[in-house]
């Protein structure tokens, strides 16, 4: 397995893709979860 993921550039390419859509997913639930604290709404 090893192998091909130093001979697949595809491989990094989806799997920074994924890292930077899922951590993008993240800062807007805590984004949300912090606005909510602030109005103190729910």
């Amino acid at each position: 397995m090893w192998e091909t993921f130093e001979t697949n550039p595809q491989f990094w390419i989806i799997g920074a893709i994924v890292v930077l859509i899922f951590a993008g997913l993240v800062i807007r639930v805590l984004s949300r979860n912090r606005l909510n604290k602030k109005r103190g709404k729910r």
